[in-house]
Protein backbone atom coordinates (compact mmCIF):
# COMPACT_ATOMS: atom_id res chain seq x y z
CA UNK A 1 0.00 0.00 0.00
CA UNK A 2 1.19 3.40 -0.91
CA UNK A 3 0.56 6.05 1.44
CA UNK A 4 1.18 9.58 0.34
CA UNK A 5 1.24 12.83 2.85
CA UNK A 6 -2.00 14.88 2.38
CA UNK A 7 -3.09 15.24 -0.94
CA UNK A 8 0.23 13.97 -2.53
CA UNK A 9 -1.07 10.97 -4.33
CA UNK A 10 -4.09 12.62 -5.85
CA UNK A 11 -2.21 15.21 -7.10
CA UNK A 12 0.37 12.16 -8.91
CA UNK A 13 -3.02 10.16 -9.32
CA UNK A 14 -4.50 13.31 -11.70
CA UNK A 15 -1.15 13.99 -13.52
CA UNK A 16 -1.13 10.42 -14.62
CA UNK A 17 -1.77 10.79 -18.68
CA UNK A 18 -1.90 6.96 -19.79
CA UNK A 19 -4.28 4.52 -18.46
CA UNK A 20 -1.92 1.56 -18.18
CA UNK A 21 0.17 3.33 -15.56
CA UNK A 22 -3.42 4.56 -14.23
CA UNK A 23 -4.00 0.88 -14.36
CA UNK A 24 -1.07 0.34 -12.19
CA UNK A 25 -1.18 3.28 -9.80
CA UNK A 26 -4.77 2.37 -8.38
CA UNK A 27 -3.38 -1.28 -7.44
CA UNK A 28 -1.15 0.03 -4.87
CA UNK A 29 -2.63 3.50 -4.74
CA UNK A 30 -5.20 3.86 -0.86
CA UNK A 31 -7.63 7.14 -1.01
CA UNK A 32 -8.25 8.00 2.50
CA UNK A 33 -11.52 10.39 3.09
CA UNK A 34 -9.81 13.08 4.41
CA UNK A 35 -7.31 13.42 1.43
CA UNK A 36 -10.43 13.79 -0.56
CA UNK A 37 -12.30 16.05 1.45
CA UNK A 38 -9.19 17.78 0.84
CA UNK A 39 -8.92 18.12 -2.65
CA UNK A 40 -12.79 19.08 -2.41
CA UNK A 41 -11.96 22.12 -0.27
CA UNK A 42 -9.02 23.13 -2.54
CA UNK A 43 -11.15 22.80 -5.50
CA UNK A 44 -14.40 24.16 -4.50
CA UNK A 45 -11.50 27.54 -3.33
CA UNK A 46 -10.35 27.55 -6.63
CA UNK A 47 -6.94 26.82 -4.84
CA UNK A 48 -6.20 24.20 -7.93
CA UNK A 49 -6.41 24.18 -11.14
CA UNK A 50 -9.44 21.82 -11.51
CA UNK A 51 -13.29 22.75 -10.38
CA UNK A 52 -15.49 20.47 -8.81
CA UNK A 53 -18.88 19.50 -9.17
CA UNK A 54 -20.91 16.74 -6.44
CA UNK A 55 -24.06 14.82 -7.27
CA UNK A 56 -25.87 12.43 -5.78
CA UNK A 57 -28.44 9.72 -6.59
CA UNK A 58 -31.12 7.61 -4.86
CA UNK A 59 -31.94 4.52 -6.78
CA UNK A 60 -34.62 2.67 -5.37
CA UNK A 61 -36.90 -0.10 -7.21
CA UNK A 62 -40.35 1.19 -8.64
CA UNK A 63 -41.87 -1.84 -7.92
CA UNK A 64 -41.03 -1.38 -3.92
CA UNK A 65 -42.68 2.24 -3.95
CA UNK A 66 -45.16 1.78 -1.30
CA UNK A 67 -48.85 2.65 -2.26
CA UNK A 68 -52.40 4.13 -0.96
CA UNK A 69 -53.23 0.49 -0.23
CA UNK A 70 -50.18 -0.70 1.18
CA UNK A 71 -50.47 2.83 3.79
CA UNK A 72 -53.55 1.86 4.69
CA UNK A 73 -52.81 -1.73 5.46
CA UNK A 74 -50.34 -0.25 7.60
CA UNK A 75 -53.03 1.47 9.47
CA UNK A 76 -55.31 -1.04 9.80
CA UNK A 77 -53.19 -3.10 11.50
CA UNK A 78 -53.07 -0.85 15.01
CA UNK A 79 -50.97 -1.61 17.55
CA UNK A 80 -49.99 -4.92 18.33
CA UNK A 81 -48.77 -8.26 16.36
CA UNK A 82 -48.11 -7.52 13.12
CA UNK A 83 -50.94 -9.25 10.77
CA UNK A 84 -52.35 -9.73 7.17
CA UNK A 85 -51.41 -7.68 4.47
CA UNK A 86 -49.29 -5.81 6.90
CA UNK A 87 -46.81 -8.77 6.95
CA UNK A 88 -46.03 -8.16 3.23
CA UNK A 89 -46.15 -4.44 3.34
CA UNK A 90 -43.16 -4.60 5.88
CA UNK A 91 -41.58 -7.33 3.51
CA UNK A 92 -41.48 -4.76 0.97
CA UNK A 93 -39.91 -1.98 2.79
CA UNK A 94 -37.37 -4.24 4.45
CA UNK A 95 -36.49 -4.81 0.60
CA UNK A 96 -36.15 -1.54 -0.61
CA UNK A 97 -33.79 -1.19 1.93
CA UNK A 98 -31.88 -3.71 0.58
CA UNK A 99 -31.96 -2.87 -2.82
CA UNK A 100 -31.50 0.67 -2.70
CA UNK A 101 -28.70 2.44 -4.39
CA UNK A 102 -27.44 5.88 -2.58
CA UNK A 103 -24.68 6.92 -4.95
CA UNK A 104 -22.16 9.59 -4.67
CA UNK A 105 -20.00 11.22 -7.70
CA UNK A 106 -17.39 13.61 -7.76
CA UNK A 107 -16.27 15.41 -11.25
CA UNK A 108 -13.10 17.29 -10.65
CA UNK A 109 -12.44 19.21 -14.25
CA UNK A 110 -10.32 21.37 -15.73
CA UNK A 111 -12.38 24.92 -16.81
CA UNK A 112 -11.95 24.07 -20.53
CA UNK A 113 -13.07 20.10 -19.79
CA UNK A 114 -10.07 18.52 -21.38
CA UNK A 115 -8.88 16.90 -18.23
CA UNK A 116 -11.52 15.47 -15.99
CA UNK A 117 -11.73 12.42 -13.26
CA UNK A 118 -14.72 11.16 -11.76
CA UNK A 119 -14.56 9.35 -8.53
CA UNK A 120 -17.80 7.53 -7.84
CA UNK A 121 -19.31 4.90 -5.35
CA UNK A 122 -22.42 3.14 -3.83
CA UNK A 123 -22.78 3.23 0.19
CA UNK A 124 -21.87 -0.47 0.12
CA UNK A 125 -18.79 -0.15 -1.95
CA UNK A 126 -17.20 1.92 0.95
CA UNK A 127 -18.85 -0.04 4.10
CA UNK A 128 -15.95 -2.87 4.98
CA UNK A 129 -18.82 -5.38 5.68
CA UNK A 130 -21.20 -5.20 2.60
CA UNK A 131 -18.20 -4.67 -0.29
CA UNK A 132 -17.82 -7.40 -3.35
CA UNK A 133 -14.23 -6.38 -4.22
CA UNK A 134 -11.95 -8.90 -2.52
CA UNK A 135 -9.79 -6.00 -1.14
CA UNK A 136 -12.61 -4.08 0.66
CA UNK A 137 -13.80 -0.62 0.75
CA UNK A 138 -13.13 1.10 -2.32
CA UNK A 139 -14.44 3.65 -4.47
CA UNK A 140 -14.49 3.92 -8.66
CA UNK A 141 -12.49 6.31 -10.68
CA UNK A 142 -13.14 6.75 -14.52
CA UNK A 143 -11.56 9.54 -16.46
CA UNK A 144 -10.53 11.43 -19.25
CA UNK A 145 -8.18 8.73 -20.33
CA UNK A 146 -11.40 6.30 -21.70
CA UNK A 147 -12.26 6.97 -25.32
CA UNK A 148 -15.65 7.71 -25.79
CA UNK A 149 -16.35 9.49 -22.53
CA UNK A 150 -16.41 13.04 -21.72
CA UNK A 151 -16.93 14.61 -18.84
CA UNK A 152 -19.96 15.63 -19.40
CA UNK A 153 -21.76 12.34 -21.08
CA UNK A 154 -20.36 10.66 -17.80
CA UNK A 155 -22.12 13.19 -15.87
CA UNK A 156 -25.31 12.53 -17.94
CA UNK A 157 -25.36 9.04 -17.45
CA UNK A 158 -24.54 9.36 -13.34
CA UNK A 159 -27.56 11.61 -13.24
CA UNK A 160 -29.83 10.58 -15.62
CA UNK A 161 -29.63 7.00 -16.49
CA UNK A 162 -31.79 4.58 -14.85
CA UNK A 163 -28.66 1.96 -13.68
CA UNK A 164 -25.34 4.29 -14.25
CA UNK A 165 -22.78 2.04 -15.18
CA UNK A 166 -19.34 3.39 -16.04
CA UNK A 167 -17.63 0.22 -17.73
CA UNK A 168 -13.92 -0.27 -17.11
CA UNK A 169 -14.01 2.27 -14.37
CA UNK A 170 -11.17 1.52 -11.81
CA UNK A 171 -11.36 0.08 -8.57
CA UNK A 172 -9.62 2.94 -5.48
CA UNK A 173 -8.62 1.07 -2.46
CA UNK A 174 -10.89 3.66 0.07
CA UNK A 175 -10.04 4.41 4.15
CA UNK A 176 -12.58 6.42 6.01
CA UNK A 177 -10.69 7.47 8.80
CA UNK A 178 -13.14 8.41 10.76
CA UNK A 179 -16.24 6.89 12.35
CA UNK A 180 -18.26 8.09 14.66
CA UNK A 181 -19.17 6.20 18.64
CA UNK A 182 -22.07 8.04 20.22
CA UNK A 183 -21.20 11.20 20.65
CA UNK A 184 -17.29 11.42 19.80
CA UNK A 185 -14.98 10.93 16.91
CA UNK A 186 -12.28 8.36 17.50
CA UNK A 187 -9.82 6.90 14.37
CA UNK A 188 -10.09 3.30 13.74
CA UNK A 189 -7.31 0.99 14.08
CA UNK A 190 -6.02 1.08 10.56
CA UNK A 191 -7.28 -2.29 8.51
CA UNK A 192 -4.22 -4.25 7.21
CA UNK A 193 -4.73 -5.86 3.77
CA UNK A 194 -2.36 -6.98 1.90
CA UNK A 195 -2.58 -5.58 -2.01
CA UNK A 196 -1.79 -7.49 -4.47
CA UNK A 197 -0.82 -6.93 -7.99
Amino acid sequence: MERLSDIEGLVKLFEIDTKNELKNYCKRFVLYGRDLSNLIGHADAGLIDYAHKIHYRDIQDPQLQLDRDDFKALGANGPGPVKGETQKVLKKITQLFVTRRNLVGHLFYTRDFKVWHFFYWDQRDTDRHSSNWKLGPHIHLINYLWPGHSAMSIRADFVSARKPKMTGSLHVHFHDTITYHGDSIKEPAPRVRRLSE
